[in-house]
């Protein structure tokens, strides 16, 4: 990429709605969304109204965050015009450096005896099993934009156009955190520490990508090729064990 190109930012009224967001995005949505559907008679705790309760979690958050960072995502195009190939190639190494980054760390983990309870995994083996195609959509489509939207674009860029080394240290702890706190409750603090250890990867990665960039597009495209790659994983894993086969 053009090194002249600068950083595509968000703008300070979409930083702002960012930072306020996001604390509500981790923990508060739910919590709402949790109360609303037992005021409307729908029981989250039962498998048909915890997917919708899913659902609706993703395509609101996706909601809000077009609707305060369109700006920036359309100004987001502009360091791809004309640049295409190389946009792509960052994204495909991105694609490659986390996929190895990502195993290594699984293998360094393993050897320490350290083993993480990957909730979010879980949770969407388990919505997948319920109803595939929509939430598969939602996990591929919606949850990188609303991901790369807050983390990288609200605090990671900001930080970015002059401290990039202070926008790593911030934003890639945050990013691994914000991955840990929803289901934080159903962790022991060992458990819960170890997950944020193995989420630290794929938080630098995506900066990485979005900063070699310029444009949040590439790390919202690796992003969404990384959640592709595990829901066929998981929906080939669920296929395979009806069979008797184990992937």
């Amino acid at each position: 990429m053009n090194e002249h190109v600068s950083l595509i930012v968000p703008d300070r009224r979409a930083q702002i709605a960012g930072w306020c967001y996001l604390p509500f995005f981790v923990m508060g949505l739910s919590l709402v969304l949790w109360q609303l559907a037992t005021l409307l008679g729908i029981a989250p705790a039962t498998e048909e109204g915890s997917v919708r309760m899913t659902g609706l979690f993703f395509v609101m958050n996706a909601v809000v965050v077009c609707f305060f960072f369109c700006r920036f995502l359309l100004a987001s195009t502009a360091p791809i015009r004309g640049r295409f190939v190389e946009f792509l190639f960052a994204i495909l190494v991105g694609f490659l450096g986390l996929n190895i980054l990502s195993i290594l760390m699984q293998f360094g983990l393993n050897y320490l005896e350290l083993y993480p309870q990957n909730l979010n995994k879980a949770m969407l083996q388990w919505h997948l099993r319920l109803d595939p195609v929509p939430l598969a959509l939602c996990w591929v489509l919606l949850v990188p934009l609303t991901h790369e939207c807050l983390l990288r674009g609200a605090i990671f860029a900001p930080l970015c156009r002059y401290k990039p080394w202070l926008a790593y240290l911030v934003s890639v702890p945050l990013s691994a955190l914000a991955q840990v706190l929803p289901n934080i409750r159903l962790q022991t603090p060992h458990h819960a520490l170890i997950a944020v250890i193995q989420y630290l990867p794929a938080a630098i990665v995506y900066a990485c990508v979005y900063h070699r960039t310029r444009s949040i597009w590439a790390s919202i495209f690796l992003h969404a090729m990384m959640n592709l790659l595990i829901v066929t994983l998981l929906l080939l894993r669920a296929n395979t064990l009806a069979l008797g086969v184990v992937i």
